[in-house]
């Protein structure tokens, strides 16, 4: 499925926090419907211009990592563990586990970490 990307190339910087951050009821942000359809060049801009909204968990407790690996999309769980070893741990806060570390134990409600909800939906690769 191929997506027009003319429309996120038309946001400016001060449309990033306005559009890109927005969310559904069910706290979906725009970055999670991209991931569950699989619209990895959209995921890519997405993640470039709000570095952190791919560890926001919706109402359900799942980030985005955990929408792509429940739907099988390897390619985008790539960019995300990519994504997150270029963000920088904050020291001061006592924050020291790596962002990737962070972001692989995150759960959901039921308690599933990404992995799990691969798995559980039979992607293991």
């Amino acid at each position: 499925m191929a997506g027009d990307l003319h429309f996120s190339e038309s946001l400016n910087e001060d449309d990033n926090s306005n559009f890109l951050c927005q969310v559904t009821p069910k706290k979906n942000a725009v970055l999670y419907v991209a991931a569950e359809f699989n619209q990895s060049e959209f995921v890519k801009v997405v993640t470039l211009r709000c570095p952190l909204l791919f560890q926001q968990a919706n109402s359900m407790d799942d980030t985005p990592l955990h929408i792509v690996a429940r739907v099988g999309c390897s390619e985008i769980v790539g960019i995300f563990i990519s994504h997150a070893h270029t963000l920088q741990v904050d020291i001061e806060s006592g924050q020291v586990e790596s962002q990737k570390k962070k972001l692989l134990r995150m759960v959901n409600v039921d308690k599933d970490t990404a992995l799990h909800c691969a798995t559980g939906n039979g992607h293991y690769s």
